[in-house]
């Protein structure tokens, strides 16, 4: 929460209750959400709020975009949270995250090989899940 305000207060943005509400919607989530599944988490904010307070919050490094076929999703940024990777089921819809020292130890690597600070990883994998096969 603390690089919550900070980055707020950094941006000159305000406090809103329905960006809070959005970002910690997001935080409680082992997994990334959809717009619907926000409105719901936030039924007392309105679909339009909710997708200008993700434009904002992405825009200033809160909150990635994370890619799932030719839709997305929505998490913390890896830059404020331990970065999580995702596998999707493209049958069902389920996500489920993944702890992955090996796709930590790789992003590390090409950081590294490319002189690049990595401030967001999108990662996700998409398959069929045990209960769809």
């Amino acid at each position: 929460m603390d690089d919550y305000k900070r980055k707020i207060k950094q941006h000159n943005l305000r406090d809103t209750q329905p960006r809070r509400s959005v970002f910690m919607a997001l935080v409680n989530s082992d997994t990334p959400l959809s717009i619907r599944e926000l409105t719901e988490k936030c039924s007392q904010v309105n679909r339009t709020t909710i997708y200008r307070a993700l434009e904002k919050l992405a825009k200033i490094g809160l909150v990635q975009i994370v890619p799932i076929g030719w839709k997305q999703k929505y998490a913390v940024a890896s830059s404020i949270a331990p970065e999580k990777y995702f596998v999707h089921c493209s049958h069902c819809g389920r996500d489920m995250p993944v702890e992955s020292p090996e796709l930590r130890h790789a992003v590390e690597g090409i950081s590294r090989q490319t002189n690049f600070t990595i401030n967001v990883c999108a990662f996700t994998l998409s398959g069929t899940c045990e209960n769809c096969k």
